[in-house]
């Protein structure tokens, strides 16, 4: 292992936390938790420890459960395609023996490997039920008649896309209540909302202003 490669596992988990930092990701504010606990491995249930708690945890999927392509092909699954997986570190230990003294010496350095959630797989049932959020019909509705409605796709984090004018939703089961989910959608349709009413507020601004000095609109 080289200086270049343990640098390159330090850039790599620090690059993560800023991108997710500059995405406004902060998990003890969000109102979508894992239900089930510590993020952990899927098959053999062993809990992942330190900063990688945090780097799994801050991805909002609705399940703990993470795995490595090997895994998830070797149990017959499949990664689904385009999705992204997440890297976990942890401390490798060499041991060296000095040929003249005798002396043992200990070399910590860090490695990483991927992971994805059972969220982002295929072909593997998850060994614990999820809970379900039921909708609420009058608020289903509210979504339902928006005029020039955005475009809805599920993401790991809630946001709002300018450029491709969609509003991203974790899964309902990764909220904490109803009210929590429909919460934040609204609020995500509120950025959306600006450039349709936006525009509607300024024709009418400059109508108003027509007929007041006698101009028409």
């Amino acid at each position: 292992m080289t200086t270049t490669h343990i640098a390159t596992s330090y850039q790599i988990i620090t690059d993560r936390i800023l991108a997710l930092l500059e995405h406004g990701t902060i998990p003890w504010q969000q109102p979508w938790q894992h239900h089930v606990g510590v993020p952990r491995n899927l098959f053999s249930q062993r809990l992942y420890n330190g900063i990688n708690v945090w780097l799994l945890s801050a991805m909002c999927y609705p399940s703990p459960f993470w795995a490595t392509f090997h895994q998830v092909t070797a149990a017959g699954g499949s990664v689904r395609k385009g999705e992204h997986g997440v890297p976990v570190v942890f401390w490798k230990v060499y041991e060296t023996e000095d040929s003249d003294t005798g002396d043992h010496d200990k070399r910590f350095v860090l490695r990483y490997y991927t992971v994805f959630n059972l969220e982002q797989c295929e072909g593997i049932n998850s060994p614990e039920s999820v809970p379900v959020i039921n909708p609420i019909e009058q608020c289903e509705n509210i979504v339902r008649r928006m005029p020039n409605p955005p475009g809805f796709e599920q993401d790991s984090r809630a946001r709002y896309r300018p450029s491709t004018d969609t509003v991203g939703m974790p899964a309902r089961s990764a909220f904490t209540s109803t009210e929590a989910y429909y919460s934040t959608l609204f609020h995500k349709l509120t950025h959306n909302a600006e450039p349709r009413v936006m525009p509607q507020l300024q024709h009418i601004s400059r109508h108003l202003h027509h007929e007041r000095t006698g101009h028409s609109a």
